[in-house]
């Protein structure tokens, strides 16, 4: 039997996908009561339980071509798992992006870019970057990346002034605001 175009293979009315880079190969399966293995030149690449309803499908993710792979990794459920796998930070922003906002196609394509950013600068970066921005109120992109490139998240918090201002005649406080 060879390998589909969709890298599925058909056993009783059933799907079963194989790694995506056998598209065309010839396969061979092997049933038992529970379990379908996918064999190719004598070595097993995929095991499934076996279906009992008619046309259902069964599809490892590792199995997927890698572009496809990568889109629903874009998807809202799938970027929302991923940051709160990352933290509580990067949780709120990506969530902010996802849920909160008017635009939601532009939140979904900021949430995406950001996963880069994630990708590019390591996924602690990004969480920390992400504790520095939200409590600021800053949730852009650009800005957002501005953060990381910058690493103004790395950099020290700036020490509040330990001595009061001077004394001026044009300066005036409580006093004369009535408190």
């Amino acid at each position: 039997m060879r390998v589909g175009g969709d890298h599925h293979v058909e056993h009783q009315r059933c799907y079963y996908s194989v790694p995506s880079h056998l598209v065309g190969e010839r396969i061979d399966l092997r049933t038992t009561e529970n379990m379908l293995e996918v064999f190719h030149a004598g070595r097993r690449v995929a095991l499934h339980a076996l279906l009992r309803e008619a046309g259902a499908n069964s599809t490892s993710p590792e199995h997927r071509p890698l572009a496809h792979q990568r889109v629903l990794e874009g998807e809202p459920k799938a970027l929302l798992q991923w940051a709160a796998s990352v933290g509580p930070s990067c949780e709120k922003m990506i969530g902010y992006h996802l849920q909160d906002r008017r635009d939601l196609a532009n939140g979904l394509r900021a949430a995406r870019h950001m996963r880069n950013l994630a990708r590019d600068y390591g996924e602690g970066r990004f969480e920390s970057a992400c504790a520095y921005a939200w409590p600021l109120n800053i949730t852009a992109l650009r800005s957002m990346n501005s953060i990381l490139a910058n690493q103004a998240d790395l950099r020290p918090p700036r020490p509040a002034p330990t001595q009061p201002r001077p004394l001026h005649p044009n300066v005036r406080g409580a006093q004369y605001f009535g408190e």
